[in-house]
């Protein structure tokens, strides 16, 4: 299917997977006394607690309400059980050093059906709160830091309400203002610290110009160009090494596609010093969460030892010291297949657990007993409706089922959701493009008739796509140009 920015296909997973990161394995089924997989977390450092903290990401089993935060001691980990902004990713969280409270703002929530949030949470360590502030719309895939010259968080990047937000935002005394200040454009995927000697926030990669450097000194955005620098870079890790005084990058994809061999290869580690970049490290440590630790004077990273979903991969935590990563803790293998396998005999039933299983199944390429499971949950009522439509449409067009593919994509489309048309626009035009390839033009071109109809009408994209080459040729491809801008 051809791309788009983020990919037709990539779009499509965005609600029924939510970026489905858990794809891990293990031969524990035990409750783990460490955090397993939780994607897209913060690890950051709360002086009170005399512990790193790890937040947010996506749990094992998502829940709309819990929202636990698991403390490191520097030697063991412990969870702080607590209620507030409910499991989430693409959210973004930093340290308030006025009371050392940590604020977390917006993200993708998990576990309900309005997911798309515009919530700020402050969490002191035992509990969480919710803060009241100005309304500035749904919020995801940004970055939010503490710039202390400012006295305030600068967020900056991601969307808005859906679509690419490039203002400057500063937060101060619960209340977003909006900076009239011009900016590096649309960021997602990138990396944001606060370097507070320079005091400067610098900004690298993610978006469409994933290589860029840009640094704010709460006046003005300034894009930096060196001839050394790491490339393109999304999903990687920034934090600031305050005893080093340097700008630590780790890791990143050159592009959205986990499994591509280019993005298998060790992770690298940069440093950035406000005049250049240098290299420092190359190691097989893809870290889920990074954070500096300033009793420790080093750089935390909890992750994985490989980055291939089909290998074995151990959970474990490392500490750059003198530009080399060292293990100091190993968790072993987790398999969160099995694990849920053991949660779900335990807890026959468990909608969110099955869900979550579903999700998995299909990670695995194991699409009929995904199927099985998606039936049995589909009927209910669960927050994560449209997200157990869309996986079930998924597994069914992965098994070439095409008839039943479009008895759920108008289920869908009559749902009550908010954007099931749209989501349902997208997925008649993969329906489409799997007529196509499979050379039944009548049906693809009807699908993408109710695709063009619904919302998904972007003309390069549909005429970019080599998988609807073969209908070019056909009369009705004009006439589907028409309805296309």
């Amino acid at each position: 299917m051809g791309t788009t920015m983020l990919g037709i296909k990539m779009i499509t997973l965005l609600v029924s997977t939510l970026l489905l990161f858990l794809q891990t394995y293990s031969q524990n089924v035990q409750t783990p006394d460490f955090p397993g997989v939780v994607e897209d977390a913060q690890l950051i450092y709360h002086a009170p607690s005399k512990a790193m903290l790890l937040l947010g990401g996506t749990p094992i089993i998502q829940d709309s309400v819990t929202s636990d935060v698991w403390k490191w001691n520097g030697q063991t980990w412990s969870r702080i059980s607590a209620s507030g902004p409910g499991a989430r990713v693409f959210f973004n969280g930093t340290l308030d050093p006025g009371n050392h409270d940590i604020k977390l703002f917006a993200g993708t929530g998990l576990g309900r059906e309005h997911f798309l949030m515009r919530d700020l949470w402050s969490f002191n360590g035992k509990k969480w709160s919710s803060i009241p502030m100005n309304d500035i719309g749904t919020h995801d895939h940004h970055k939010m830091v503490y710039a202390d010259h400012l006295n305030g968080f600068i967020l900056y990047g991601g969307n808005k309400d859906h679509v690419f937000d490039t203002t400057t935002w500063l937060l101060k005394d619960g209340k977003f203002t909006q900076l009239n200040v011009a900016s590096p454009g649309i960021r997602y995927q990138s990396g944001m610290v606060y370097d507070k000697h320079r005091k400067k926030i610098v900004l690298y990669g993610g978006g469409e110009k994933a290589d860029e450097l840009w640094e704010f000194d709460g006046k003005r955005w300034e894009k930096i160009v060196t001839v050394v620098h790491p490339g393109i870079k999304l999903y990687h890790h920034m934090a600031y090494d305050e005893s080093r005084k340097l700008v630590i990058l780790h890791g990143g994809q050159i592009n959205h596609n986990s499994q591509d061999p280019t993005n298998l290869v060790p992770a690298d580690t940069w440093t950035w010093n406000g005049n250049s970049w240098q290299k420092i490290a190359a190691s097989r440590v893809y870290s889920l969460a990074l954070g500096y630790h300033p009793i420790r004077k080093s750089i935390i990273a909890y992750g994985f030892d490989e980055n291939d979903v089909k290998a074995s991969r151990n959970l474990g935590l490392w500490e750059l010291k003198n530009n080399k990563w060292n293990k100091i803790a190993d968790y072993g293998k987790w398999n969160t297949i099995a694990y849920l396998e053991q949660h779900l005999k335990d807890r026959p039933g468990d909608l969110m657990a099955m869900r979550t299983y579903s999700s998995h199944l299909v990670t695995a390429n194991r699409f009929a007993e995904a199927e099985l499971i998606l039936k049995q949950i589909e009927p209910e009522k669960m927050p994560q409706k449209v997200s157990v439509l869309n996986s079930l449409i998924r597994v069914l067009m992965a098994q070439n089922k095409w008839d039943e593919s479009e008895v759920y994509i108008s289920k869908l489309e009559s749902s009550a959701f908010s954007r099931a048309a749209y989501i349902s626009s997208i997925a008649w035009y993969n329906l489409a493009c799997a007529h196509s390839l499979a050379g039944n033009k009548d049906k693809a071109f009807s699908s993408l008739n109710k695709s063009a109809e619904l919302g998904y009408d972007k003309r390069k994209d549909y005429e970019a796509d080599p998988d609807l080459e073969s209908l070019k040729t056909d009369q009705r491809w004009n006439e589907l140009r028409g309805k296309l801008k």
